[in-house]
């Protein structure tokens, strides 16, 4: 339903990419943008105090890394653009380097 509407931002969970029928979806809808980090610091950015644990045997880290090893190729090759977020930059330098990134290479867009 939302991968439908135009002129729209759709925050998705790292999961989603995940799952075939979510990139079938998604895939030529606009433009899919990566948002990546160092996995030393993505459990503290992810947070266990609003998410169900997959596998409540292994730590939010463990987890983690686990699904980067496997699924890395599959978030890598479903993007457009891959954006390394731990760099110290504001949030707004942040959203800058994205517009300019789709101005460049998806103009249309921003139109």
């Amino acid at each position: 339903k939302f991968a439908q509407k135009e002129k729209a931002v759709l925050a998705m969970a790292g999961g989603t990419p995940r799952y075939e029928w979510n990139r079938d979806v998604l895939k030529d809808t606009g433009v899919n943008i990566l948002l990546t980090a160092d996995l030393n610091i993505l459990p503290e950015r992810v947070g266990e105090k609003d998410r169900p644990r997959v596998n409540p045997v292994s730590s939010l880290a463990e987890d983690l890394a686990k699904i980067w090893s496997e699924y890395k190729d599959v978030y890598i090759d479903f993007s457009d653009f891959i954006y390394q977020t731990d760099l110290g930059k504001s949030i707004n330098q942040e959203i800058d380097d994205i517009l300019d990134f789709l101005q460049r290479d998806f103009p249309m867009i921003l139109a």
